[in-house]
């Protein structure tokens, strides 16, 4: 995967497109914008032109890996303030507070380099504090804040993300100085917290005329600023060109001169931030070109380079610090090559928490810019639109389906408020309720349950026609299983009730009262039907009240019959537990008075019967 890192060069305050320096692999390339696209009306054209080569340039292959851009500190500030929270919301609304002009209790002054400013728009503005640093109530909170001008940076990202190239990153040279030019510091030991660690300042000389530095802790950008230096063209000593071939005629070279002045306003600006923060560097970095020339500043080391004389100035106006001094004829080349190596080794956003969701510090990194919306976030927006439509459209059709059911249950009431009307009208007569009650239906339900109550107490009739279905069943089951008569009486005999042996049984009469008892009479052709009739009644079943029969034979001269008596009983109550064993039947005796029917165990429950006349 192809990593790359992009330095954008701007002028006029930032405004202005000049140069892009992209740094891919091992290879670097530049692209310059045309003097007549520089000016404002023709930014996005030649942002256009910028965006198709980063990628052109940068896409290795079919791959594609993080891009970082890195913007030169043209047109930036960096102030301090004084905010309750490091909280991103908090600190923004310290900075419109600074924008508007106005000195805090504390005294912090306004920052009137951002007056101007449209913040979110053309500038983005950051404090450099953790997110969710606190402090005690009685306390504040100092800390530095760095404002960028971002106008073209937001238009190429825009380029960027139309082309699928969206950056993974933004950072300002002061954080990538930061990140990358601190000194080497020993090894945390056990317990020790990054605020514990030592400050670092680093200076670093373009050969373009301008001088950056910065102080930073654990890589992490404290504070920052930058100033503009002499820049004029000179003649290199022929001691020290040994390019010159003999006889050639010197060429002319751009000099940078650093004097006292420049190094006094620097260790200002440097007691005014030790001051405001509470903090000094322990440990001085210098980088620049050769071609930095001194003035007043070299006469105690003639033979040393610039740069050299401009550290060794440094660390005597600042007592204390180790100073460290390198001739780099590209500074920012090499910083944005260790940039691109800690990118490779590190990611373009190394720093996650437990999720795995990249965190953004804006100690390290430039945060509006990079936490930009781009086709990702509008391809989720539109997709929640979507799915808020779509949710809308469902939401309206229930409440138009609610809307259906509640007209057809308002029309039921109607319906059902009207019958009730109704009803009332026909019972009217029945039960007096005055017009003006305003509980009708209690005064019904009272009279119901008066009723039912009433109801109660009346004593059923007896089930007259059920009794009288069980005797005929009773003996149509006996007559079915007697044999057809085979004689017939004699010529000239008298006629006789009493049927010959194997005759059908005949009722004489019965009499069932629904008050008192009941009777019978049959006619038997012999002393063994009437037994069989009787145990033959008491298996039919019966529902609620029934008889209990009892029976006897008698006999007479002309006939014999079978007398049936019985008593009305009511069935056994229904108890919980195993029913009972149903007892066998009483064997019928042949001749004489027969038992009492014993009772079914497991009876059926009483019913209500009509009562009947026998």
């Amino acid at each position: 995967m192809s990593t790359s890192v992009c330095f954008v060069e701007r002028a006029a305050s930032g405004v202005a497109l000049v140069r892009l320096r992209l740094l891919a692999g091992r290879a670097e390339k530049t692209w310059t914008a045309p003097i007549g696209e520089r000016a404002a009306a023709n930014l996005r054209q030649s942002v256009a032109a910028a965006a198709r080569w980063i990628v052109e340039e940068s896409v290795s292959g079919t791959t594609r890996g993080d891009l970082v851009l890195c913007l030169d500190p043209d047109g930036a500030h960096c102030g301090w303030i004084t905010s309750p929270t490091g909280e991103e919301a908090v600190v923004a609304a310290a900075v419109r507070a600074a924008q508007a002009g106005g000195a805090d209790e504390t005294g912090t002054p306004p920052l009137p380099w951002l007056r101007d400013a449209d913040l979110g728009v053309d500038t983005s503005a950051q404090g450099l504090t953790a997110a969710g640093t606190a402090v005690a109530e009685a306390k504040r909170l100092r800390m530095a804040v760095v404002a960028t001008p971002d106008l073209c940076v937001r238009v190429l990202q825009d380029e960027l993300d139309a082309l699928g190239r969206a950056p993974a990153r933004v950072v300002s040279l002061w954080h990538a100085m930061a990140g990358v030019l601190e000194p080497e510091q020993p090894a945390a030991r056990e317990g020790e917290v990054a605020v514990d660690r030592p400050v670092a300042a680093t200076v670093l000389v373009e050969p373009a005329g301008r001088l950056v530095w910065t102080w930073s802790r654990g890589g992490a950008l404290l504070c920052a600023g930058s100033m503009r230096l002499r820049r004029s063209v000179g003649v290199p000593d022929p001691a020290t060109d040994a390019a010159r071939r003999e006889g050639e005629t010197p060429a002319e070279v751009a000099v940078l001169e650093v004097s006292r002045h420049e190094i006094g306003r620097l260790i200002t600006e440097w007691l005014a931030w030790s001051a405001q923060l509470g903090v000094a560097p322990s440990s001085l970095a210098c980088a620049g070109p050769s071609c930095i020339t001194v003035g007043g500043l070299g006469e105690d080391l003639p033979q040393v380079p610039g740069i050299a004389a401009v550290g060794h100035a440094l660390g005597a106006a600042w007592s204390g610090a180790t100073v460290q001094a390198a001739v780099d004829e590209d500074p920012i080349g090499s910083v944005l090559r260790r940039l691109l190596e800690d990118v490779r080794d590190h990611g373009a956003l190394p720093t996650a928490d437990a999720r795995g969701v990249p965190v953004l510090d804006p100690r390290t990194t430039l945060l509006d810019l990079s936490q930009r919306p781009g086709r990702a976030s509008r391809t989720y927006y539109r997709w929640a639109a979507a799915t808020l439509a779509a949710g809308a459209v469902g939401v309206a059709a229930l409440g138009y389906r609610m809307e259906r059911s509640a007209a057809a249950i308002r029309e039921q009431i109607d319906l059902t408020r009207s019958e009730r009307v109704q009803l009332l009208d026909q019972i009217k007569d029945m039960v007096k309720v005055p017009a003006d009650d305003p509980d009708p239906v209690r005064r019904l339900m009272a009279e119901r349950t008066r009723l039912e109550q009433f109801a109660e107490k009346i004593t059923p009739e007896r089930p007259v026609l059920a009794e009288f279905g069980r005797v005929m069943r009773a003996l149509a089951a006996v007559q079915a299983t007697m044999p057809e008569p085979t004689t017939s009486p004699a010529p000239g005999s008298a006629p006789s009730n009493q049927p010959a042996p194997g005759q059908a049984l005949v009722l004489k009469n019965l009499t069932i009262s629904t008050t008192g008892s009941g009777l019978g009479s049959f006619l038997v052709p012999d002393a063994e039907v009437g037994p069989r009739l009787l145990t033959e009644l008491r298996n039919q079943p019966a529902v609620g009240p029934r008889i209990a029969w009892t029976g006897q034979n008698s006999t007479t001269p002309t006939e014999r019959t079978f007398g049936l008596r019985g008593q009305w009983v009511e069935p056994a109550p229904v108890r919980a537990g195993p029913a009972a064993p149903t007892p066998a039947p009483a064997p019928a005796q042949p001749t004489g008075q027969e038992g009492p029917e014993p009772p079914k165990a497991g009876g059926s429950p009483a019913a209500k019967p009509a009562g009947g006349a026998p």
